[in-house]
């Protein structure tokens, strides 16, 4: 009698959690049904006008919780079932997915993680429109170029940022003479930004093309009045002001910013873009900006309008916190033993934050890596995983470490590994190779 009780537990508890998935995914479906309708026709209507083409494309919205996908349209391998409107199906295990751009089933997806963290409707529609415009990049070619912008997050580079933030946040709120005088400030502050570091300003020219215009055209289609999209730029300036890393987030903001002030010059700006263009400097031409004939001393004057006793001292107050944070991390990811995974260009990431740790690497808190070889997934918001500066190898601290099955696991991370792959300890470390 017990084992009968046992078995119709099971059963129910299989039953029930079809239910649930079959409940959670029919959810997934009709919030695909409208929001593909919305995007749609807001594409429709702007029909290629902003850049040249429709942005309407393939789009997968994927569950965070169970993978399952809802498509805009037929995939080409035939791996997506057709539902209704909808084709269905479900998302690889062993691959990483976020808000994105990604190739897969045979075609270039934009890519929507499923519930969306907002339940705001605007702003749900500018995410599907900035992803969307990632899949339409290679068409038009602009954008989609590597970029390295580890500069940024130095001192001298952010209190030079925060200058041009000031100064740009005045020139999208304001007009005329005053407006003209903020972009001159910004393009300066830049520009002196810029000669501290060599070869920074195509990394940061490459960024803002990328992010920075996904992020104004989300914008500029899914706004619903000049002030609510001018209201958004001014606060993604301020807020970007605030983070304690720039250097993966600074471009979405910049490169909007004088996306929407080349809008305001009248001149045809996007007719000069290519993947070599910088929107700063099609706004100073654009706007006719002529800089002083000593850019040093024009720095020095007009740095203290643009609230630099204050965020010269919040600078220092940071750099002092960074120090000792480099150091601790330093210690945790130089001592052994190490996992370390050779991430060989084709693992993929997702990043909540990153932060530059010197020569050491990147450190990613509250990460998760995927490769051939299965997910690594560090969970918590106050642990990471470290990447090397060229992105070959990813570390993480081999501490009271334990497996069941193919889960290897402990306090700081767990390792979910795909059939054939093992960990092998090599030289005090451990690393992770596939079985011959």
């Amino acid at each position: 009698m017990k084992s009968v009780k046992i078995f119709f537990l099971a059963f129910l508890f299989l039953f029930l959690t079809r239910v649930i998935f079959a409940q959670v995914s029919q959810t997934q479906i009709e919030f695909a049904n409208r929001m593909f309708k919305v995007v749609k026709e807001i594409c429709e209507k702007d029909n290629g006008k902003l850049w040249g083409q429709n942005l309407w494309g393939p789009i997968l919205i994927i569950n965070n919780d169970t993978r399952f996908i809802v498509a805009n349209e037929k995939d080409n391998e035939g791996v997506l079932k057709e539902s209704g409107k909808v084709f269905i199906g479900d998302f690889p295990p062993n691959k990483i997915f976020a808000y994105s751009s990604v190739f897969i089933f045979g075609k270039q997806w934009a890519t929507i993680a499923y519930p969306m963290y907002t339940g705001d409707s605007l702003e749900m529609k500018r995410t599907f429109i900035h992803e969307m415009f990632h899949s339409l990049q290679e068409k038009i070619k602009i954008g989609n170029l590597a970029y390295s912008n580890d500069h940024i997050d130095k001192k001298i580079a952010r209190i030079c940022l925060q200058l041009e933030c000031n100064a740009l946040k005045k020139a999208i709120t304001s007009s005329g003479k005053e407006q003209e005088d903020a972009i001159c400030d910004a393009l300066l502050f830049r520009t002196c930004r810029r000669k501290q570091f060599a070869g920074s300003d195509s990394m940061e020219n490459r960024f803002e093309l990328q992010e920075g215009l996904a992020f104004y055209t989300e914008l500029k289609l899914g706004s619903d009045s000049e002030n609510y999209m001018q209201k958004k730029l001014y606060k993604g300036v301020n807020t970007l002001m605030n983070e304690e890393s720039y250097f993966r987030i600074f471009g979405y903001y910049t490169g909007a910013s004088y996306a929407y002030l080349n809008d305001i010059s009248g001149v045809c700006w996007k007719k000069l873009l290519n993947n070599k263009s910088d929107l700063s400097e099609i706004c100073r031409t654009s706007f006719n900006i002529n800089f002083p004939a000593n850019i040093d001393s024009a720095y020095e004057v007009r740095k203290f309008s643009n609230n630099y006793e204050e965020i010269s001292k919040n600078e220092n107050s940071r750099e002092e916190k960074i120090i000792k944070r480099n150091k601790e991390l330093k210690d945790k990811f130089t001592a052994k033993p190490l996992l370390i995974i050779n991430c060989n260009n084709d693992c993929s990431y997702i990043i909540h934050q990153v932060y530059t740790v010197d020569s050491l690497g990147y450190y990613y808190p509250n990460t998760q890596l995927s490769g051939p070889w299965g997910i690594l997934n560090v969970p918590k918001e106050d642990e990471g995983c470290l990447i090397s500066l060229d992105y070959s190898k990813a570390y993480v601290p081999y501490i009271n470490v334990k497996k069941e099955g193919n889960k290897i696991y402990c306090d700081l991370w767990e390792l979910f590994l795909e059939k054939n792959w093992i960990i092998k300890e090599i030289d005090g470390n451990y690393t992770i190779i596939e079985e011959n």
